[in-house]
């Protein structure tokens, strides 16, 4: 039979391992935690780079088919001068 003073050691013991493991369970939880919020927070940075990305995109397209318009119409422009020109002399 375990005298008083093995007792109390067990006890003490066991209350050590007790705390060790809700300090365990704890930081488990929390680096859980943190690694979820970092992975949302990585997700949601690709998502935006990505809508950025392709609103960038299209934007550079419609640009692009503005200058080809105004180039056009400024290429009609100028066959049209020249022809009211010819009509002049």
């Amino acid at each position: 039979m375990l005298g008083t003073p093995q007792r109390r050691q067990r006890l003490v013991q066991w209350q050590e391992q007790l705390k060790q493991s809700k300090l365990e369970h704890y930081l488990q939880y929390h680096l859980q935690q943190h690694l979820q919020q970092q992975y949302l927070q990585q997700h949601l940075q690709q998502q935006l780079q990505q809508q950025l990305q392709q609103r960038l995109q299209q934007q550079l397209g419609d640009t692009q088919l503005r200058v080809q318009q105004c180039l056009y119409q400024d290429l009609l422009l100028s066959a049209d001068m020249r022809s009211r020109s010819d009509f002049i002399v």
